[in-house]
């Protein structure tokens, strides 16, 4: 669906989820679909489903937290980054888009504060930036 033929593609994530009804990661995908066409109650709904079939699975909070923020949802999009945050706390880009919808709100010191705390439960992201540099938040 990259090359912008997203019924298609949601055509075979239909499919798929009619097939393996249990499957999160075709739910997943349907929701990327849907939220790159922006029908974002669409997508929401398809990952209500791929929590409902994987509910531990942080990459589902992630996934509906972009969207959310696609949708201009902040309050939403920061509830399902942090809940990815406990799911995997070692996964650097749930706290990054934390932060960066901490900082899209205004609430600037909480990003930083939000990004030194995972910093501190995560020393290996900060030699990482050292070998990599990048803008920091």
């Amino acid at each position: 669906f990259k090359k912008g033929e997203f019924e298609a593609a949601a055509e075979i994530y239909d499919e798929i989820i009619r097939k393996y009804p249990d499957r999160p990661e075709a739910f997943v995908g349907l929701g990327a679909v849907r939220s790159a066409e922006k029908k974002f109650t669409q997508a929401l709904e398809a990952y209500q489903q791929a929590e409902k079939a994987a509910p531990q699975d942080p990459r589902i909070n992630m996934e509906r937290g972009k969207c959310y923020l696609r949708s201009g949802q902040l309050p939403e999009a920061l509830e399902d980054y942090r809940k990815a945050m406990v799911k995997d706390p070692g996964n650097e880009a749930t706290w990054q888009g934390a932060a960066e919808i901490l900082q899209k709100s205004g609430r600037q010191n909480e990003a930083s504060d939000l990004w030194s705390e995972g910093l501190r439960k995560n020393p290996q992201w900060e030699e990482k930036k050292s070998a990599n540099p990048s803008p920091s938040i």
